[in-house]
C-alpha cells in the first residue's frame, strides 16, 4: 500500500531494502518518465533512461549513508521522487572531517558512474561488436547526467552537498550554529543564482519548458537552509541533541 509522507501529499511505495536501508519511491517519480519520454521523443528510451537516473541517484544517496556509516550514523530510509532522491540520516556526522566526507561521497559516486560510463561509451564501438543504439544512448545519457548530477551537488546551496563541505570548511574556524548561518546565507544567495539562470533559459531559448524543477529545488534551499540552521541553534543552546538530517542530491524528495 502507497504511505504518505509527513512532508508531502504524494504517495509513496516501498520497493525493497538495500543494505538494511528501506528504498521508498515518491510516486512524482512517473513525471521524470513522461518528461524524459517527451524530451527524447521515444517511451523505451525515456523509461531506460529513467531507471538509469532512478540507479544513479539511488548509488548517489547509498554513497554518503556508506561515508557516515563510517561515523557511527545510520540512514532510516532513501526515497526517489520527482526533484531528487534523499538520504535520510539520523543525524550528520558532528565533527567537520565528518561532515566533509559525507557531504562529498555522493557527488563522488556520481563522477564514479560517469566517468565508468564514459569508459563504457570508448569501449563498446572499438574493442568489441557495436552495441544496440538503444544501449549507446543510454550509457551517453547517464555519463552526462551523472557529470551534471557530481557538479550540480558541489553549489554552496547549503544544504546541498556543496553547501554541507562548505559548513564543514567554517565550522573548523566557529560554532556550528554560526557555519550553518553563513552556509545557509550563500546558499540563498546561490539559489537565487539557480532561480534566475532558470528563468533565462526559459526565455530565452525557444520551446525550453517552465523550469519547475529548478523553483523547486530554489525553494528546497530557502526552507531547509533554514530548518537546518534552527536546528544548529537549538543543539547549541540545548548542548546537544540527535535531529532528524536529511542528505542528498537535490532537493530533497522529503
Amino acid at each position: 500500500m502507497p504511505a504518505y509522507s509527513a512532508r508531502t501529499l504524494v504517495p509513496e511505495i516501498k520497493l525493497f531494502e538495500l543494505f538494511g536501508v528501506p528504498v521508498y519511491l515518491n510516486l512524482s517519480f512517473a513525471f521524470i518518465i513522461l518528461l524524459l519520454a517527451s524530451d527524447l521523443g521515444d517511451a523505451v528510451l525515456g523509461v531506460a533512461c529513467a531507471l538509469a537516473l532512478a540507479a544513479s541517484v539511488l548509488l548517489h544517496e547509498f554513497g554518503h549513508i556508506w561515508a557516515a556509516s563510517a561515523f557511527g550514523v545510520r540512514a532510516s530510509r532513501v526515497t526517489l521522487s520527482l526533484i531528487g532522491g534523499c538520504a535520510s540520516l539520523n543525524e550528520i556526522p558532528r565533527s567537520p572531517k565528518g561532515e566533509f566526507l559525507t557531504a562529498v561521497a555522493g557527488p563522488g559516486v556520481s563522477f564514479a558512474i560517469a566517468l565508468c560510463s564514459w569508459a563504457a561509451l570508448f569501449f563498446f564501438p572499438y574493442h568489441l561488436v557495436p552495441v544496440p543504439e538503444l544501449f549507446a544512448s543510454v550509457f551517453l545519457y547517464t555519463a552526462w547526467m551523472n557529470t551534471m548530477l557530481g557538479a550540480f551537488n558541489l553549489l554552496p546551496g547549503f544544504p546541498m552537498d556543496g553547501g554541507r563541505v562548505f559548513r564543514s570548511i567554517l565550522a573548523r574556524f566557529t560554532t556550528r550554529a554560526r557555519a550553518t548561518w553563513y552556509a545557509m546565507a550563500v546558499g540563498r544567495a546561490t539559489a537565487i543564482g539557480i532561480l534566475l539562470w532558470g528563468l533565462y533559459r526559459y526565455f530565452t531559448i525557444k520551446g525550453y519548458g517552465f523550469p519547475y524543477i529548478t523553483v523547486f529545488i530554489v525553494l528546497m534551499i530557502w526552507r531547509e537552509g533554514w530548518r537546518e540552521y534552527m536546528i544548529a541553534r537549538l543543539e547549541e543552546q540545548r548542548g546537544g541533541g540527535v535531529w532528524a538530517e536529511y542528505i542528498s542530491p537535490p532537493p530533497y524528495g522529503r
